[in-house]
């Protein structure tokens, strides 16, 4: 089952990121960055590869202004995990499918440790 990278505005924020059960990886971004469309095809591949296991979001930094001022992001791409509603990681960049999957992990064990 292939998943889609799903774009959403502030509006959407708390049901398709804050209230999901699972894992999720959001990445503000704007139209005229760059390296946010250098990543597009790498976080398209990520999200099929972990359909079921990563739900992958897109918000444009554009207009979602309020919502990017209260993630406190400041460049683009900026991207958040959040597991079960809680912000777990964060990083401003581009990475690889390898480096991406890999740093999620990471994010994800220190999250347990630290509510351990």
């Amino acid at each position: 089952m292939a998943q889609e990278v799903l774009q959403i505005k502030a509006a959407d924020f708390e049901k398709e990121v804050l209230d999901h059960s699972g894992v999720v990886l959001v990445e503000f971004f704007t139209t005229w960055c760059g390296h946010c469309r250098m990543f597009a095809p790498t976080l398209e591949d990520f999200a099929k590869d972990k359909a079921g296991q990563v739900k992958v979001v897109l918000i444009d930094v554009d207009q979602s202004m309020d919502l990017t001022k209260a993630a406190g992001v400041q460049a683009t791409p900026t991207i958040i995990l959040f597991n079960k509603g809680k912000k777990t990681g964060v990083f401003t960049g581009i990475k690889t499918k390898e480096e991406l999957g890999a740093w999620i992990d990471e994010s994800l064990k220190k999250a347990e440790t630290t509510e351990a």
